[in-house]
């Protein structure tokens, strides 16, 4: 915030000139009052402008707008960890298939992403993560089950109908894995004309990690 600083000035010059001519007894202890008093200050002065560099260091500052946000989210404490775990669902049981090879990817990037949320497989998880088959529209999808403002479980869905009609890239495929995922750690999508897995994604092919604007919104969400 910038301030405005004011000069006093003397209406009457005379009276200015007069003031420059009254004769000080110099004093030699207030001259080293005065050097104490002004390496004090210089002191105080060097201690806050360290602290404000410490608070712009520390204090993260996001810019992302969360839209279609869930009614949960996972249990987490501000500064610690969140750790979240994801079975597979009865159409990827089988490792090397597609969508199989395209979730596991998908969970890595989120699991290596910078932020405070961990992705573990547990045979008991509280994720689950499978495929669908259906002529809705959607490339895939993602359930949250919510006790009260708690997430205690999802179910994350890629769809194989559209990838049939379509054939999907191996990065196309992942991208989507990658953007249901995201949806698992209980965020909604991100507005703007930023690329972003959980949000404008121009090309798939290209953007099929966590971008920056995803990482903001799981570090805002879960700080």
């Amino acid at each position: 915030m910038l301030r405005s600083i004011g000069k006093v000035m003397l209406s009457n010059p005379l009276e200015r000139s007069r003031t420059y001519k009254v004769r000080i007894q110099p004093n030699p202890r207030k001259g080293v009052n005065n050097m104490q008093h002004l390496s004090s200050m210089r002191s105080l002065f060097a201690s806050i402008i360290a602290v404000a560099m410490i608070l712009v260091a520390t204090v993260p500052v996001f810019a992302v707008t969360e839209t279609d946000a869930p009614p949960c989210r996972w249990p987490h404490t501000r500064g610690g960890s969140t750790y979240l775990y994801y079975k597979w669902g009865s159409g990827l049981q089988t490792p090397g298939t597609l969508w199989r090879n395209a979730f596991e990817a998908a969970v890595y990037d989120w699991a290596v992403a910078p932020t405070r949320v961990y992705w573990n497989y547990s045979s008991s998880g509280s994720i689950t993560i499978q495929t669908y088959w259906a002529q809705d529209g959607y490339s895939g999808k993602a359930q949250p089950y919510c006790s009260g403002s708690t997430t205690v479980g999802y179910d994350v869905y890629g769809n194989v109908y559209y990838d049939v009609q379509l054939n999907y890239t191996v990065n196309q495929r992942h991208a989507i894995a990658g953007h249901e995922t995201g949806h698992g750690q209980s965020l909604g999508h991100i507005s703007g004309s930023t690329p972003a897995l959980l949000g404008y994604n121009p090309d798939p092919n290209t953007y099929y990690r966590p971008q920056q604007p995803d990482i903001d919104l799981t570090n805002q969400v879960y700080p």
